[in-house]
């Protein structure tokens, strides 16, 4: 895959526009797996326990589709993306009592200071990402984190060739993850971070392989979050 044209400069305001309408209307794929990434989002975000106060990246934030998450806990959000259609769109979807704003950025060179979001929110991008790019992004991410990171992964398994062509059948215009990662690589990944897994969640056994996990760095274990 070719990273720069499909993911990071690929989102002008007619793809932007389609992108939106596939996570939240119709009878769309992505609209039900997203509907349950975000649920579990919420789960991962009720064991970390957010106080008033903690900050919270969601980054890339999109179209907004976790806004509407965010906001029930009492922690204050900052929302960043590379592209600046995609944080048009996602204009509304913050609630304004504890949204601090938008910061369009690069997963892989943001300009935030180390440590200063207790928890960073990854969904839906590293399956888009090559190898390279996606250690860079993890990297970035711990650098942002002071302790936890919520964060998707498309996991191979054995399975995956039985159900990309069944899904094909169903949603003609479904496409497989261009860079879906084997579980014994994740785990070498995590833990040569210094990160440990703490939840992890099938976004939808057999019929995806899409897993949204909770990531607590291994240097505040046991620590409470800052209030």
């Amino acid at each position: 895959m070719n990273y720069e044209q499909e993911t990071k400069f690929a989102y002008d305001a007619a793809k932007a526009q389609r992108y939106k309408a596939e996570q939240t209307s119709g009878m769309k794929w992505m609209r039900f797996t997203t509907w349950r990434e975000k649920s579990f989002v919420g789960r991962c975000l009720q064991y970390c326990n957010p106080k008033r106060g903690v900050k919270i990246l969601d980054i890339p934030c999109g179209t907004g589709v976790l806004g509407q998450i965010l906001w029930k806990f009492p922690s204050s959000i900052v929302a960043s993306d590379i592209s600046s259609e995609m944080m048009r769109l996602a204009r509304g979807d913050y609630n304004d009592k504890c949204f601090l704003g938008f910061v369009q950025a690069d997963i892989t060179s943001a300009p935030f200071k180390e440590g200063v979001f207790d928890c960073v929110v990854t969904l839906g991008l590293m399956h888009r990402l090559p190898p390279h790019v996606r250690g860079r992004a993890l990297r970035e991410i711990m650098r942002l984190s002071g302790r936890f990171i919520i964060v998707s992964y498309s996991v191979k398994n054995r399975w995956d060739h039985i159900k990309h062509w069944l899904l094909k059948q169903i949603w003609h215009s479904y496409k497989s993850a261009p860079s879906s990662i084997s579980k014994e690589e994740l785990v070498r990944e995590v833990e040569l971070n210094n990160l440990s897994f703490r939840k992890s969640y099938r976004v939808m056994p057999f019929l995806s392989a899409e897993n949204v996990f909770l990531i607590e760095k291994r240097s505040t274990e046991g620590k409470r979050v800052n209030t």
